[in-house]
């Protein structure tokens, strides 16, 4: 016994021994840390003095000047005629430091013509050209005006009105497409039919054809343009030898709201006649592709009625779809379907017609109508059923030998089988504690 007690006290010691060893390294380590951490503070801190330096010194340096656009040069082709072409050459530079985008456009007087977007690094230039188609009406003198958001630059630009005796504008000698030399505005060019591609769509191509005869002497190149409803759309030139006369084709793309019946005018210095085209207002068409119903209903019961619908017109639309009988409509619903697309809508009605038999109904859109037929029965009465559910007996599962087999137990208990293992078990429990 004295012998246990000795050796558990020098276990005893070693423990303290270990543990005071280890307890003495944590300290050592514990300093090292601080004083490494002591010198890492500062030089933290010097690091940071020496960037904070450093930004205040790059605060009170230049700073860089943001993208500014100015207007360095500008040319026009001043003086025009009336429905000839504006052109405004326009040089933009970037002047300041950085990159930007800027947008540039032309006005005459307060009304802005054109406009376009340019990209340019720091002291960078672009050249844009801007246009305008002038129309009969513009003659005089304009204040043209090329800007950007920082700078603007105006000169006067002159239209001149068509001078329509002897042979319209004063002659000139220029050179002819097909070679050789010509004089312009010597011919009278008499604009003898106008036709045009009518009808067409919203957003098709519209297509003008004028034939022009030079009822001069000379030859001569003129311009030939047309107006849709008084603004000017397209134009061109021809050369047309005297006595002669030649057809051009002027074309136009028309937008989604340009349906209606619109205003051709054909037009050259000398002459001008008159047209009009229909332009067909874009709109959905909607026809009824399948129908189905859960006919046969019984008197009292919600006809449902399923209508597939189809949009095979030209744009997204809406539509109504509904259900009519006898010329009334019994149930309707609205219903948008995107182009070359189809919906199903389901309509509803009470079948309180007592009338019994088959029956035509229809259903109907804005552009379709189709019919279809229900059958409607007597509703099935409470005698009907007491003595359908009387006709029906029990059946029972008989066994091979001839008497009915037990589904379920008659009262409460184990069965048989469970009372006899329960018996087993307790006498066999008995035994162990005898033994």
């Amino acid at each position: 016994m004295a012998r246990t007690r000795t050796r558990m006290i020098l276990v005893v010691t070693l423990v303290l021994l270990t543990s005071t060893v280890v307890i003495a390294g944590a300290v050592a380590a514990v300093d090292a840390s601080d004083d490494g951490g002591t010198e890492m503070t500062e030089t933290t801190e010097t690091e940071s003095s020496i960037e904070n330096e450093t930004d205040d010194d790059g605060e009170n340096g230049a700073e860089d000047e943001p993208a500014e656009f100015e207007v360095t040069n500008l040319e026009t082709n001043s003086p025009i005629t009336a429905g000839e072409t504006v052109e405004v050459t326009i040089e933009v530079t970037n002047t300041g430091d950085e990159s930007g985008e800027t947008d540039v456009w032309f006005s005459l007087d307060e009304y802005r013509k054109d406009e376009a977007s340019v990209a340019l690094d720091a002291g960078e230039s672009e050249t844009v050209t801007l246009t305008y188609v002038s129309q009969r009406n513009d003659d005089g003198e304009w204040t043209l005006t090329a800007e950007t958001p920082d700078d603007t630059t105006t000169e006067t630009f002159e239209i001149r009105a068509p001078d329509r005796s002897q042979g319209g504008e004063s002659s000139d000698v220029v050179a002819s497409p097909s070679g050789g030399e010509v004089v312009t505005s010597s011919g009278v060019f008499e604009i003898t039919d106008v036709d045009t591609n009518g009808p067409i769509k919203a957003n098709e191509t519209l297509s003008v054809t004028v034939e022009v005869a030079n009822t001069g002497d000379v030859t001569t190149e003129k311009r030939v343009w047309f107006e849709l409803d008084g603004a000017t759309t397209n134009e061109t030139t021809v050369e047309v030898r005297p006595g002669d006369s030649e057809t051009v084709e002027l074309t136009y793309d028309t937008e989604v709201d340009d349906h209606g019946l619109r205003n051709i005018t054909a037009l050259s210095p000398d002459d001008e006649a008159e047209s009009t085209v229909e332009i067909e207002e874009l709109v959905g068409a909607f026809e009824i592709v399948g129908i189905e119903t859960n006919s046969p209903v019984e008197v009292g019961d919600t006809l449902t009625i399923s209508v597939d619908v189809a949009n095979v017109g030209d744009i997204s639309d809406e539509t109504e779809v509904w259900f009519q009988l006898d010329h009334h409509v019994m149930d309707q619903r609205t219903v948008e379907i995107a182009h070359n697309e189809s919906e199903t809508v389901e309509l509803r009605f009470r079948n309180v017609d007592e009338s019994l038999g088959e029956w035509n109904h229809s259903v109907a859109t804005m552009d379709d109508n189709e019919s279809f037929s229900v059958t409607t029965v007597e509703p099935e009465t409470e005698t009907e059923t007491e003595t359908a559910a009387a006709t029906e007996t029990p059946t029972e599962t008989v066994t091979e030998a001839g008497t009915p087999e037990e589904t379920a137990s008659d009262g409460p208990g184990f069965g048989v089988a469970a009372a006899v293992a329960a018996l087993l078990a307790a006498a066999l429990l008995l035994g162990r504690r005898r033994i």
